[in-house]
């Protein structure tokens, strides 16, 4: 089983870009955090090789929790009574694994089964656990 936390503010993949010319691209926003999930994956693997077959992975991503809010609500979301509903999808951050290609397993394709959530904390980031499902082929 590997685990790691990225730490800083979680970046959802955003849609890929078209320039004028017609040639797609992904923003560099989104290419800097998941080559960034890929070098804490590496230091996470420490020399292991690459994990094979299917694959579990638990996610947690941890927004800021907005400066603006009151203390009531800022311990509404501390004690996860208040959950982030807005507009960085949960979807988006699961996409952002394909930083993970190559560094942990071979394609994201060996992912069989997800467990993500988000909420908001102190200490934003994204936890990740990673395991190979044992007993099956």
């Amino acid at each position: 089983m590997i685990r790691f936390f990225i730490p800083g503010d979680p970046v959802p993949k955003a849609r890929p870009r078209m320039t004028r010319s017609g040639h797609t691209y992904t923003p560099e926003k989104t290419r800097t955090y998941e080559s960034k999930i890929g070098l804490f994956g590496s230091q996470a693997m420490s020399g292991k090789p690459l994990l094979e077959g299917p694959i579990r992975v638990n996610m947690m991503v941890v927004l800021p929790i907005p400066e603006s809010w009151n203390k009531k609500k800022k311990a509404e979301a501390i004690s996860c009574r208040l959950l982030p509903t807005g507009r960085k999808d949960l979807d988006n951050f699961i996409k952002c694994l394909d930083g993970l290609n190559g560094v942990v397993w071979h394609d994201d394709g060996q992912i069989c089964s997800i467990l993500a959530k988000k909420a908001y904390g102190d200490t934003p980031g994204m936890y990740l656990e990673i395991a190979e499902i044992e007993g099956v082929k």
